[in-house]
């Protein structure tokens, strides 16, 4: 395996378009990591606080700690697709090896594994494996068939082939309100793929098989070539996020 192939990971969609992710480097996981015991310690210091205040046993509210320390990883993970707030503030997430979000049964797997790896091990497994495992896997990803990624920025206006929406901009698609940001994302992906491709048919198959897809979700029809839909459809779609 090339030192690319354990950089990145090829995905292919619902939709059939090839999209490449970065895998989430030590660094990021371990910093990713450094921020959620922070948060974790904030969160105890506040409820030692608020047992204090409110005269509880101690017994109580070092329970609640204990619970907050157990369930705070899979919680978040579960709660929050994927992301922890440390990972979260990295821009990377846990998914599944497919490029499809992560499951319950797959969180409490990695949850489950990490007791070991963790506890047993004082984190130095983890580390370990992390460095010379392709895709930096884990244990816990392993065993649930996971993988931490980074994620790109969140869309802009300037990320898409548009450099903006004139002010008497007529929408073509009112149903483009309906996208979902993950969604026009891939749009935006699929367009940036058909532009690097000097393969006129493989552009314009790439391009349709998105256009039907959208179609389909959005229950619309155009006329317009696939290219040009998918522009429009971001058109739109900033159109109502803007206003």
């Amino acid at each position: 395996m090339s030192s690319s192939d354990t950089e990145r990971i090829h995905i292919r969609t619902a939709q059939n378009v090839g999209i490449q992710y970065e895998i989430a480097n030590p660094g990021d996981r371990l910093l990713a990591g450094i921020l959620d015991g922070l948060v974790i310690f904030a969160l105890s210091i506040f409820l030692t606080f608020v047992g204090s205040m409110l005269e509880l046993r101690s017994q109580i509210y070092a329970t609640f700690n204990f619970l907050m320390v157990i369930f705070y990883f899979p919680l978040c993970e579960i709660f929050f697709r994927g992301q922890t707030i440390g990972k979260s503030l990295r821009r990377i997430r846990v998914t599944s090896l497919d490029g499809s979000p992560a499951r319950l049964g797959q969180f409490l797997i990695r949850w489950l594994t990490g007791f070991l790896e963790y506890w047993m091990f004082l984190g130095t497994l983890p580390l370990v494996i992390l460095v010379v495992r392709p895709r930096g896997q884990r244990l816990g990803d392993i065993a649930a068939g996971t993988v931490v990624v980074k994620l790109r920025r969140s869309l802009t206006l300037e990320d898409t082939v548009l450099a903006g929406i004139q002010e008497d901009y007529q929408p073509v698609f009112p149903e483009a309100v309906n996208l979902e940001s993950a969604e026009v994302e891939l749009i935006k992906d699929v367009l940036a793929a058909i532009e690097k491709s000097e393969d006129r048919k493989v552009r314009m198959n790439v391009a349709t098989k998105a256009q039907r897809t959208f179609e389909n979700k959005l229950g619309v029809s155009s006329s317009q070539n696939a290219i040009s839909f998918l522009e429009t459809l971001l058109s739109d779609y900033n159109f109502y996020q803007g206003r």
